[in-house]
């Protein structure tokens, strides 16, 4: 099997994403934070 190595870094910049996304959806009123969020939770 190969193996991944997921570094705080990598954590980092992908919740950076994240947030991006809801700041974006909160600004545009598109009220996709509670999805976004929940998808997060579930990958």
């Amino acid at each position: 099997m190969n193996s991944h190595n997921i570094t705080n870094e990598s954590l980092a910049l992908a919740l950076m994403l994240v947030v991006v996304a809801i700041l974006i959806s909160h600004k545009e009123k598109l009220a996709l934070e509670k999805d976004i969020l929940w998808s997060v939770g579930r990958a």
